[in-house]
This record gives structure tokens, sequence and C-alpha cells, in this order.
């Protein structure tokens, strides 16, 4: 018997290879899993896992947290976390945060008035890095001194909002 999980294939639309729950790539959420790569493109499989806004948004509001709080704001747009933005952005306006909220506009204001680009925000975050070597570590830090807890506004968020999570 295999040490390891047999790999079950992920949605076929979006993907033609499989995937093994033990990659390093794959981040599980309970009973979610959400693509953590760029190939494929982790925006369809992210979006084909979970179609219904409301987990889109705590999804990508625990990722948000989640890579924030490993390595900061340069590393949550490095990875592909960071391309759920617009959810994450969605998901904090919605749970009513006020002061992660705002990091994560000004972070996404540094990138110019559309945000950082799905397919090009590893260049514009090593553009912006070139100029300013400290460039999120004010925020970094105005976000770990945040006294809003994440998991309660998700936990509440999803309370609220609990037809969409069944």
């Amino acid at each position: 018997m295999p040490d390891h999980p047999t790999p079950q294939p992920f949605e076929r639309r979006y993907a033609t290879h499989v995937m093994l729950p033990t990659d390093p790539w794959v981040e599980t959420h309970g009973h979610r899993i959400v693509a953590q790569r760029r190939d494929p493109p982790a925006v369809p499989l992210f979006r084909a896992f979970n179609p219904n806004f409301f987990i889109r948004c705590d999804l990508a509001v625990l990722m948000y947290d989640g890579e924030v709080n490993n390595g900061g704001l340069s590393q949550y747009f490095f990875n592909s976390s960071g391309d759920h933005w617009r959810d994450a952005l969605a998901g904090l306006e919605a749970m009513g945060s006020t002061e992660r909220l705002a990091v994560l506009r000004e972070a996404l204001s540094r990138f110019g008035k559309d945000g950082p680009s799905q397919d090009r925000a590893q260049e514009e975050l090593a553009k912006l890095a070139r100029k300013n070597d400290a460039l999120f570590d004010v925020l970094d830090d105005r976000y770990y001194k945040s006294k809003e807890v994440i998991e309660a506004l998700t936990k509440r968020y999803v309370l609220k909002n609990s037809d969409a999570f069944k």
C-alpha cells in the first residue's frame, strides 16, 4: 500500500494533470482545496472549486492573513495568493474590517489605481522593491499590530451568510 493518498484529478475544465493533497503547492482549508500555483492558473482553479462569492471571499481573506503573517505583504503579492486580492478586498469589506482592510487598500495603491495585475504582479513587485527596499515594512507593522482578529471576522461572516456555505 502506498504511503501517500491516491491522486485525484482536479476540475477537468481547468487542469489536465493530477495533484496530490500532499503537494507543497496545495493548501487545504477544511474540506476545501485551493491551488496555490500559477500553472495551471490559480484563479480559475480557485473559482472552479469555490464558485460561490461568499466562500471565495472567506478563503481569500484567510489566504491574505496567512501570507502576510508568514512573510509580509511582499510575500502575499509575490505568491499566487495575491492573485485573489479582489476577493480578499471584498471579503474584508463584507466582514466589517477596518484596520486590515486599510492596510490592504494602501498596499494595493502602491501598484497604481488598478492594483497589481494577475499576470505581472511579480514583475511589478520587483520594480517597486527596487525603488524602495522597505516598500511594505510600515504596512506590515500596522497589520501585525492590528487588534482585529481574522478568525473572529471570518466566523461571524460565515454565520451571517451560513446558507452560502452549505
